[in-house]
């Protein structure tokens, strides 16, 4: 019977090279470059091995799954571990942001001084500036913030009371502080009255 001849360049796969990949590719520390330099074919002929020898494929599926699931335990790890000063998309805590400075703006200077504010004026400031009203509500919950615009409306209303007006977008200082932008410290540089 007369055998078939192949054609094409023989093989560098042999008996010897898989038993050093059965050795040395189970290692997931070694790269595939170092592996194929220690068996002794280029790099190009191991990873083409993986579409012609049937057991260099399962090893090195074995490594390739092996590698996903430590670097899944990486980021895993890294989730819970690392603290950030971002805040985690979880944390129900509210943040300031320029649409609720908006609305603290919006409500400070735009409602009329001796208007007391309403539900309906928070709602028309939080449509104005495309601020959902749930996250207004968490952010009321900050004191600070709704204390501060409570506190100049009172020193705007107090300030208009004992004046007789008020400039427009302007809220006079706390008492026993000079604010820079309020027209009483600009009349009183001495540069004004040259």
């Amino acid at each position: 019977m007369h055998r078939k001849r192949q054609r094409g360049r023989p093989s560098k796969y042999t008996r010897e090279i898989e038993a050093k990949l059965i050795e040395l590719l189970p290692d997931f520390r070694l790269p595939k470059t170092v592996i194929a330099r220690k068996v002794g074919v280029p790099y190009k002929t191991l990873i083409g091995w993986q579409y012609t020898q049937p057991m260099v494929r399962t090893l090195l599926e074995r490594r390739q799954r092996y590698r996903r699931l430590r670097g899944l335990e990486g980021i895993i790890a890294r989730m819970t571990k690392v603290k950030h000063n971002r805040r985690p998309y979880g944390n129900r805590r509210p943040i300031v942001t320029k649409q609720v400075r908006l609305v603290c703006w919006y409500l400070i200077y735009r409602i009329p001084i001796g208007w007391a504010i309403t539900e309906e004026d928070e709602r028309d400031a939080c449509i104005k500036f495309k601020l959902n009203w749930e996250l207004w509500e968490r952010a009321k919950r900050l004191k600070p913030l709704i204390k501060t615009v409570l506190e100049k409306r009172e020193r705007r209303k107090a300030f208009l009371v004992a004046n007789g007006w008020i400039y427009k977008g302007w809220t006079p200082p706390k008492p026993g502080e000079q604010e820079r932008c309020s027209p009483d410290w600009w009349r009183s540089r001495p540069e004004y009255n040259d």
